[in-house]
């Protein structure tokens, strides 16, 4: 049990290696605060090694719940805002596609065929076959187009 007080640099970045790995595996970033926190406490104490356990280990506590608001307030809004806003979001998805009608849109509605999905579709006049027009707007199954000059 004396080991557990005489905790050393060693220890600290040891424990952060395995805290980051476990975060590797599949943790989804929960422990990479506690990972980043138990690195810098061994930094801390190969730099002062008079440390006594308890302060390393509440150094370690502060450090880890700093480090742990950082990457949740932080970096993952970052990572959210960088991502596909669109994704699974087919209809938004496709606001900006050309295509070309293959059938009339009677009264400015009808369906068309856009991949392996029919979507319902209106526009504000009537549209003629061979048109060529562009999603403008989407409803979870609906899109709006207009014509492209």
């Amino acid at each position: 049990m004396e080991w557990l007080f005489d905790l050393s640099a060693y220890h600290w970045l040891v424990l952060g290696l395995l805290l980051l790995g476990a975060d590797a595996l599949g943790a989804a970033g929960f422990l990479l605060g506690a990972g980043i926190a138990a690195l810098a406490t061994g930094v801390v104490v190969f730099i002062a090694p008079e440390l006594s356990a308890s302060l390393q280990v509440i150094l370690f506590s502060v450090s880890a719940l700093v480090a742990s608001y950082l990457y949740i307030g932080v970096f993952r809004q970052a990572q959210d805002e960088a991502g596909a806003p669109q994704l699974n979001q087919r209809a938004a998805a496709l606001i900006g596609h050309r295509f070309e009608l293959t059938d009339t849109l009677t009264d400015g509605t009808g369906s068309v065929q856009i991949g392996d999905t029919y979507w319902h579709v209106s526009a504000d006049t009537e549209l003629s076959c061979g048109t060529r027009v562009e999603v403008i707007a989407a409803e979870p199954m609906k899109l709006h187009l207009a014509s492209v000059a």
